[in-house]
């Protein structure tokens, strides 16, 4: 476990008619081991009782920031987070998802001891009548900058284009913004940041829960607007190419190729 807490850690949530399921997210944050946290609340723009239980929760724990925003949407919301970020590290959850008590501790034990950029554990997927998750081996990896980028999309995915299973460094992401009023924003942001990086480590453990299907959730059901994740791994296959990365352009094409018809099963 981690000899010091002496790295401060920037935790990013945005929060938009949660009222339901925040205080069971923010519990797990402010309860992690790891203590030397800056909580950053963008409530953005709810129309529900989250702006209330974000103040409570500032009001009870100094680590808690809140910024209050019109509604902009959840890139939006991460990059009002992203400036003003005080921490050394960020990791961004979302509102309705929680994490286990010592995930924030285990990924940044890794950059203590392997001299990463991005520590990245496994999840859980949460479903109203069970949870569903791979079988887990506790074990570490360590992956170069084209590992990693091949990690996005091996068969196992395990350290996937989410950004909630991740700490970064800031010096890292601190240039980097997410593209507003898009869905797939993960994968924008994500490009910008493996095509930068040296090394990454991930721990195969499910410290993150993600709750798959809630009422008002986006990506429980297929819109029009998901299509546009096509020109974002356009531009992916298209920077791999340039960077002479041939083999990884072609895996991200069997990817893109798979997810439309994904995605096509689904609509």
């Amino acid at each position: 476990m981690m000899k010091n807490q002496d790295k401060k850690l920037s935790v990013i949530i945005p929060v938009y008619n949660v009222e339901k399921y925040l205080a069971k997210c923010l519990n797990s944050v402010i309860n992690q081991t790891y203590k030397n946290l800056q909580l950053i609340l963008v409530n953005d723009g709810s129309t529900d009782n989250s702006r209330f239980i974000c103040e409570d929760y500032k009001n009870k724990d100094i680590r808690v920031q809140v910024i209050n925003k019109s509604n902009g949407g959840l890139s939006s919301a991460r990059n009002a987070g992203l400036d003003n970020v005080e921490g050394e590290f960020v990791a961004f959850l979302d509102s309705d998802d929680w994490i286990d008590e010592t995930m924030y501790e285990e990924l940044m034990y890794l950059f203590n001891d392997h001299n990463v950029e991005v520590a990245a554990c496994g999840l859980k997927e949460i479903y109203d009548d069970k949870v569903k998750f791979e079988p887990y081996t506790n074990k570490v990896s360590i992956y170069d900058r084209v590992m990693a980028i091949n990690s996005l999309v091996s068969a196992k995915k395990s350290v996937r284009f989410e950004v909630w299973n991740k700490v970064f460094k800031y010096d890292l992401i601190k240039d980097i913004r997410f593209k507003e009023k898009q869905v797939f924003e993960d994968v924008y942001f994500n490009r910008k940041v493996f095509l930068s990086l040296n090394k990454l480590a991930f721990i195969d453990m499910p410290f993150h829960n993600y709750l798959k299907v809630r009422e008002g959730n986006t990506n429980s059901f297929f819109n029009d607007n998901k299509l546009v994740v096509f020109k974002e791994f356009d531009d992916f296959i298209l920077d791999l190419s340039n960077s002479g990365l041939i083999d990884s352009s072609k895996l991200f094409e069997a990817f893109a190729l798979e997810f439309c018809i994904s995605l096509y099963c689904d609509a």
